[in-house]
């Protein structure tokens, strides 16, 4: 599970978007488990600094765009890659008027779950 703290900053007016993000990988072989050799194996540091870097340079407008840009992200980037399945769930905070200070919302929590198999149109592009 990854968590992070999405900060949106528009001049004076900045809102937050907190996520916690699991994400899971499925490969086109089973080399790892049928004969030890786990050189096709993502990291699971790999997949918790994708998630923050996606959050930071694509932004988090919606729960769902975010899932979708992470399982485009790993389809397009690692040609063993066959499935992607991403729950992330939102907590919402709201922000105090005329104050930079935040209160959590806990009474609700925002879900979303893609499991994509490849996308259609969507290709595998060559590692250089």
């Amino acid at each position: 599970m990854v968590k992070l703290l999405h900060i949106q900053r528009d001049g004076k007016y900045h809102s937050i978007k907190e996520v916690a993000t699991s994400v899971q990988l499925t490969l086109s072989s089973k080399r790892e488990y049928l004969h030890g050799d786990n050189s096709d194996i993502i990291p699971t540091d790999t997949i918790k600094n994708t998630v923050h870097v996606l959050a930071k340079f694509k932004g988090i407008k919606s729960i769902e765009t975010f899932a979708m840009n992470i399982c485009e992200h790993f389809l397009s980037s690692f040609n063993h890659v066959i499935r992607v399945q991403v729950y992330v769930e939102e907590v919402p905070w709201k922000r105090f008027e005329k104050s930079t200070a935040f209160i959590m919302q806990s009474l609700s929590v925002k879900q979303c779950t893609p499991d994509t198999e490849g996308i259609q149109g969507f290709q595998h592009y060559p590692k250089a």
